[in-house]
């Protein structure tokens, strides 16, 4: 005889799996430097064991990390996985596939420049105002000689406006005034 549960709705909310749970542990421990950029993890069997799980989900796991970019996986007589430390160049392309993606432009970037700028050069003019000075004036005289060449001048003005950033002493507006031309 079945026992009678009732009616009503019981659906029961996934949680995590195994495998994103080993990807986040090891990504944690990237992330916080614990494990820095060329460490080597341990093998798979040793992995498979630490964590209690097959090979299959700790090869996810790391398929996860190597999506990321947070590890690299070799093959062969120097096989295993080795610890990459995140990329700001990496970032960036990421960042420029998805706005092109999303039907963004050059324009987009600059538009949100403009936004933006303002507070990060009041940021910066609460620091040491002349070396912030001093730096401006070398990046203006780098632009002015690109004028008339476009990538270049791009380059040099991007490098410009990176400096104020810099300046405003925020890592999280540095990163996000990164953009690759």
């Amino acid at each position: 005889m079945t026992s009678d549960l009732g009616s009503g709705s019981e659906r029961l909310e996934r949680g995590p799996k195994l495998t994103e749970i080993i990807a986040q542990r090891i990504r944690r421990r990237i992330l916080s430097g614990e494990l820095r950029g060329g460490d080597h993890l341990p093998p798979e069997s040793e992995l498979m064991e630490r964590f209690g799980v097959s090979r299959p989900t700790v090869r996810e796991a790391l398929s996860v990390l190597e999506a990321e970019s947070l590890i690299r996986t070799r093959r062969g007589a120097h096989s295993g996985a080795e610890v990459r430390a995140p990329s700001l160049d990496l970032a960036s392309r990421h960042f420029s596939l998805l706005l092109h993606y999303r039907g963004g432009r050059l324009r987009d970037l600059n538009a949100s420049r403009v936004i933006m700028e303002p507070a990060i050069a009041r940021a910066a003019l609460s620091g040491d105002v002349e070396s912030l000075i001093a730096r401006l004036k070398e990046l203006w005289v780098a632009e002015e000689q690109h004028i008339g060449k476009p990538v270049d001048f791009g380059r040099a003005a991007n490098q410009f406006h990176l400096a104020l950033a810099e300046f405003a002493g925020s890592e999280a507006l540095y990163l996000s005034m990164q953009q690759q031309y």
